[in-house]
């Protein structure tokens, strides 16, 4: 008696769903800096929470501690997202991307790549 069928032997073709998008080297390296950006950021280690705009694909929110201040903006969407932070009060002033290396200036309206996020740190 069996309690299962037997399942014949993998192929080595996958679904397409499950081929990885993404290769492990890529997604170490992006580890590795997110960690060191972190590390390197007292706001984002022991800041305070502020949220300032959320929907079902997008989120943003703000860690601030004493003078450092960061904008973290997340895009799970598979198109471009701009958004509109409505000037709170520390959106003006220049800003850096700590992770994709761009500097802002005045982050009332900011566009976040598909699938991506941006660290904004106030200078």
């Amino acid at each position: 008696f069996e309690l299962r069928p037997v399942l014949p032997p993998f192929s080595d073709k996958f679904p397409v769903f499950a081929v990885p998008s993404v290769d492990s080297a890529s997604l170490s390296d992006l580890i590795a800096k997110l960690a060191h950006i972190r590390k390197n950021c007292i706001a984002l280690q022991k800041g305070s929470y502020r949220l300032l705009f959320v929907t079902n694909q997008t989120l943003v929110f703000l860690r601030k501690h004493e003078s450092e201040e960061v904008v973290i903006a997340v895009n799970c969407d598979d198109v471009p997202q701009k958004i509109q932070l409505n000037c709170y009060e520390g959106s003006c002033g220049s800003f850096f991307d700590v992770l994709n290396e761009r500097f802002y200036q005045n982050i009332c309206q900011i566009e976040v790549p598909a699938n991506w996020l941006l660290i904004l740190k106030k200078n």
